[in-house]
């Protein structure tokens, strides 16, 4: 449907000519009737925080992946402090004397090819987490969304006495 006004200047919706689907298009609706419904409607809809915090979690990218690369960014972490570690079992010989920086050389530029490769896997999850909020970061939007809605129009009465911008 469309926003169309007659000659009067009365707002009507209606079907587009042509693109009939199984209802008359002769019936237009009131603009202003409509509208008001819809609003009510949305108001309805805002007022439950519940119902809102759902419509976000339906909006944002899946779930399942999500937890899958936090669970992924997890192991990495520990795989890198695993390597942090062996980094710093290698040093203490070479420190003590008991090896050569020549022997450790080699197993060192492994061990840090691995350090840099568990680090650049980790920013690319990083940054792909940090897309979209969290769950936590959904639910205190809905909250505080709910709230702000039920101070600002308390009353879904108030709609009648809104403008066309504040309606807007």
């Amino acid at each position: 449907m469309f926003g169309q006004a007659n000659r009067a200047g009365t707002r009507y919706y209606r079907h587009v000519y042509g693109k009939q689907r199984g209802c008359d298009i002769s019936l237009w609706c009131r603009a202003e009737e409509l509208e008001e419904v819809v609003l009510v409607r949305l108001f309805a809809t805002l007022g439950d925080a519940a119902g809102i915090e759902a419509a976000m979690m339906r909006a944002i990218p899946d779930r399942a992946k999500v937890e899958a690369l936090c669970e992924r960014k997890m192991f990495l972490e520990n795989e890198l402090l695993k390597v942090e570690t062996s980094k710093d079992r290698l040093i203490q010989p070479v420190s003590d004397g008991l090896f050569s920086k020549e022997e450790v050389a080699m197993r060192i530029q492994e061990v840090r090819e691995r350090e840099n490769l568990f680090k650049s896997e980790i920013g690319g999850i990083t940054s792909q987490l940090n897309l979209g909020p969290t769950e936590e970061e959904v639910r205190r939007k809905a909250k505080f969304l709910h709230r702000m809605i039920g101070e600002i129009y308390r009353n879904p009465a108030r709609l009648a006495k809104m403008s066309f911008e504040e309606k807007r």
